[in-house]
C-alpha cells in the first residue's frame, strides 16, 4: 500500500521539501491547485520528476466547483487535458488525477458524467503518461455516503478507476465502524460489494489534537492503527490529512504530520 499525505492547496514546494517527505517514507502526495483553483504549474509539477514520490492531483479542488463555476462534462475535460499538457511538459512519468474533493454534494448521475469526461479527456495521453483516475472522494465510510457511491457505479463508471472515499472514524477511535455497520468486518464487505472489484484507496485519514481532540501521541497512534487497518483491508494507497497543521486549534488545523513549523510530530 502506498502511504502518503495530502498538501493542500498549493503550499508545498521545492524539491527540498519533497525530499523531506521522502526522507520520512511518504510515497505519494495529495494536492491541488493554489489557491482556488488555478491550472497546475508546470513548474511545481517539474519537481515530483525524478522523486520515488506520485503526485495525486485534484481536478476541482473545491468538489463541484471549479472558479467558482458549476463543473461540466465538457468543462472537465478542458481542465484534465490542461494538467496532463502540463504534466508531460514538465516530464512526469505518473499521475494520479482526482476528479473533485468530496462531490457529493451533487446529482451521482451528473458526477457520473465528470468522471467519464477526465477518463475520456486522459485517454490518448496514455501513451506518454501513467495515469490513474480516482473518484468518489466522499467525506465518510457511513451507509449514506455509501448508497451516493452505489448510485455513481449504477448510473456508470469506468472499471479501472480507484474509489477513494475519506475516513473519520466515529469517537476518533481505528477500531470503531460507522454507526450504519455491526463492525468493521461488516463496513469493509458492504464498500467492497459496492466497488465490484474496483480498487479502492482513502483520500483522507486524520486525528486532531487541538481542542476537544487527542493529544499528540495519541492522535499519531491511532492513525498508525488507521494506516495497518487499511493494509489489511487491501487498499491500494492511503493519504493522511494533512501535512502541517494550520494556525487554529479547530480540528481542520490541528491534524498535521507536523507542527506549523514543518517540525515531525
Amino acid at each position: 500500500m502506498l502511504r502518503g499525505t495530502c498538501a493542500f492547496f498549493g503550499l508545498l514546494g521545492g524539491k527540498d521539501a519533497l525530499q523531506d517527505l521522502i526522507a520520512h517514507h511518504i510515497q505519494i502526495v495529495r494536492d491541488g491547485p493554489a489557491p482556488d483553483p488555478t491550472p497546475a504549474n508546470p513548474d511545481k509539477l517539474a519537481e515530483y520528476v525524478g522523486l520515488p514520490l506520485i503526485l495525486w492531483y485534484i481536478v476541482g479542488a473545491q468538489g463541484f466547483w471549479e472558479g467558482g463555476k458549476e463543473l461540466t462534462p465538457e468543462n472537465m475535460r478542458v481542465l484534465t487535458r490542461d494538467v496532463l499538457d502540463r504534466a508531460v511538459t514538465a516530464g512526469l512519468k505518473v499521475i494520479w488525477l482526482e476528479c473533485c474533493n468530496e462531490p457529493n454534494r451533487v446529482g451521482t448521475a451528473d458526477y457520473a458524467a465528470l468522471v467519464n469526461a477526465m477518463y475520456e479527456a486522459a485517454a490518448p495521453y496514455r501513451f506518454q503518461i501513467g495515469i490513474e483516475i480516482v473518484c468518489c472522494g466522499v467525506g465518510r465510510h457511513d451507509q449514506t455516503n455509501l448508497n451516493w457511491v452505489k448510485a455513481v457505479i449504477a448510473a456508470g463508471i469506468p472499471q479501472d478507476v480507484i474509489l477513494a472515499p475519506h475516513d473519520y472514524p466515529v469517537g476518533m477511535n481505528p477500531h470503531n465502524p460507522e454507526t450504519d455497520f455491526h463492525d468493521l468486518e461488516d463496513q469493509d464487505a458492504a464498500w467492497d460489494a459496492a466497488a465490484q472489484g474496483r480498487r479502492m484507496a482513502v483520500g483522507e485519514v486524520g486525528y486532531w489534537d487541538g481542542t476537544d481532540g487527542l493529544d499528540e501521541a495519541q492522535a499519531m497512534a491511532a492513525l498508525k492503527v488507521e494506516l495497518d487497518k487499511f493494509v489489511e483491508m487491501g487498499y491500494i494507497a492511503v493519504t493522511t490529512y494533512q501535512l502541517r497543521n494550520g494556525p487554529t486549534m479547530t480540528p481542520i488545523d490541528r491534524c498535521g504530520l507536523t507542527s506549523a513549523d514543518g517540525v515531525w510530530k
